[in-house]
């Protein structure tokens, strides 16, 4: 049998920049894979970190894409227009901490 790497919980969170309460979260939901040796002891292979990685890039990549053509078809308000409709980095933070909320 193979010997894969297998990371904990707050290693995977480290890996993937989010608590280690996240990783346990989408590991109940099973979002992503899980060795549960008990109760208290979870590991988590890089190969299934990555899987989850890959899942979730994909859904991004396609919502992008969406995004960008309603960006060029929609019309906005003239207080957007003359910002010349850039966001901020804060509102851009809000939309990937919507987007990542989205995964649970």
């Amino acid at each position: 049998m193979e010997r894969k790497e297998l990371l904990t919980a707050e290693e995977a969170g480290a890996y993937l920049n989010v608590s280690k309460a996240t990783i346990l979260k989408w590991a109940r939901k099973g979002k992503i894979e899980r060795v549960k040796i008990s109760a208290k002891i979870v590991l988590f292979s890089r190969e299934a970190i990555d899987n989850f990685l890959r899942e979730k890039t994909d859904k991004v990549e396609s919502k992008t894409t969406n995004h960008q053509h309603a960006v060029r078809t929609a019309s906005y308000p003239k207080a957007v227009q003359k910002g010349g409709g850039k966001k901020s980095s804060g509102e851009s933070w809000r939309d990937l901490r919507q987007e990542v909320s989205s995964w649970d």
